[in-house]
């Protein structure tokens, strides 16, 4: 069986871990997501020599959490759809899952008007503008 030469990184992928200490071979899954997430063009091609495509694929679909970036590289470079990786979800921005109730109003045509006409508002005020009126008195 052919022995593979040691790969070197730079020492900032590996930031707050002994880095003299790092066993390449034990710490297989955390090389891997390090030189992905923190490492340059070089390293990631250092990374495929020694792991190979596929226990790199595994690590990184499997991975509990990269961010959105990484997993785009990640797909790139294994060839493999964004959504495979375990940790698509959690890295999208919340915001997409989150929309406030407050646009709900203007979603029905017949609030907006029901709207306009109990609280006297000139429609072509409120053209744009998804905040329903307040009441004055109230406050």
């Amino acid at each position: 069986m052919e022995k593979k030469e040691k790969p070197i990184y730079d020492p900032r992928i590996f930031r707050g871990i002994k880095f003299s200490n790092l066993d390449y071979n034990k710490s297989y899954r955390l090389v891997i997501e390090r030189v992905f997430e923190r490492g340059d063009v070089e390293d990631i091609r250092t990374c495929r020599r020694y792991y190979g495509d596929e226990l790199i694929k595994e690590i990184l679909t499997t991975a509990e959490y990269l961010t959105l970036h990484t997993i785009y590289l990640a797909a790139a470079v294994c060839d493999n759809d964004v959504t495979e990786y375990k940790s698509y979800y959690i890295a999208l921005p919340k915001k997409l899952f989150n929309q406030p109730n407050r646009w709900k109003i203007h979603a029905n045509k017949s609030a907006l008007n029901n709207s306009i006409t109990k609280y006297n508002i000139d429609p072509v005020m409120t053209a744009g503008h998804p905040s329903p009126p307040v009441e004055k008195g109230r406050g």
